[in-house]
């Protein structure tokens, strides 16, 4: 439902009851059609409409937004769009066919974001705008690696050199690379290639587990342990009904050995540094309130 004022007397509720691991609180604010919170915060232009403005411009209005969102209580913003092209349900989401002005469009937002003190999350790796399809309403397969490298990766790379921006991975199959799995659930594109060679050890979201893309082959269950084998740190569910089921089914598959625990404790720590927490620290704490009730 549409946003309204009393949504940041909530968030500060929850992060009351959160204590001393914050809580992560998203929302997409691309601009244009895509922005969840446009009942509560001025309108903000399309990509396609913003590469007609000066880059000093766009950073300075991603930046003001940002604190916009941060005084609702929102810290992350699911943010820019870096897909070139506009492909199926990508359209004026994207900044431009040109991948040097989605690169210099992307970085702007992405540092005025950040100035801003909201984490940006860079999406749709490794890119939707060539795809043959929207992923919402189905199977959605991708270029080859190779042609994707050369134009498709190469914002997303800028992306990882600022050291600012988390990354989304969009469920697009790539023919040489992913098997017939999306992306949000190949390893090959997650471990392999974003991981290993672009070297990115920020935190990886994946996009909506419940689009048809993955909905139509899987449950959520089985997509929320398939994307965390795969690399994922975090998992966007479809509906508070799907939180349960997808934590037990991450529960059985640590016990049944389909899921490694070093796996889980590199999402976790990532998640933690995402939300400045120091994992070692909170373990400290962990175990010196442990020592306490037991004293007690």
């Amino acid at each position: 439902g549409g946003a309204t004022p009393w949504i940041a007397r909530r968030i500060d509720e929850l992060q009351g009851f959160a204590d001393w691991i914050p809580l992560l609180m998203a929302a997409d604010e691309e601009g244009g059609r895509v922005q969840r919170l446009h009942h509560v915060l001025p309108d903000l232009p399309s990509a396609a409409r913003q590469v007609n403005e000066r880059l000093e411009l766009v950073a300075l209005r991603a930046e003001r937004h940002a604190g916009q969102m941060l005084e609702l209580g929102f810290n992350v913003n699911l943010a820019p769009v870096l897909d070139v092209g506009a492909g199926p349900g990508i359209g004026d989401r994207s900044f431009s066919n040109d991948s040097a002005l989605v690169v210099d469009y992307g970085i702007a937002t992405i540092e005025g974001l950040s100035d801003g003190g909201v984490l940006p999350v860079a999406k749709h790796f490794p890119g939707l705008g060539a795809a043959d399809a929207d992923s919402h309403e189905g199977r959605s397969i991708g270029p080859p690696l190779s042609e994707l490298t050369n134009n498709d990766i190469i914002p997303f790379k800028a992306a990882i050199a600022s050291k600012k921006s988390a990354i989304m991975v969009g469920h697009s199959e790539i023919p040489d690379l992913t098997e017939g799995l999306p992306s949000s659930l190949s390893a090959e594109a997650i471990q392999g290639v974003l991981r290993e060679e672009l070297r990115f050890d920020g935190l990886v979201v994946t996009d909506a587990l419940n689009m048809r893309a993955i909905s139509d082959r899987w449950t959520i269950e089985e997509a929320v342990v398939m994307a965390l084998r795969a690399g994922a740190d975090l998992m966007i569910l479809g509906t508070l009904a799907d939180v349960g089921p997808a934590f037990a089914s991450v529960d059985k598959a640590l016990y049944e050995g389909h899921l490694q625990v070093d796996r889980l404790n590199d999402a976790a720590v990532n998640v933690l540094r995402a939300k400045g927490v120091n994992s070692c620290t909170l373990i400290g704490r962990v175990r010196g309130v442990m020592n306490t009730v037991h004293d007690w």
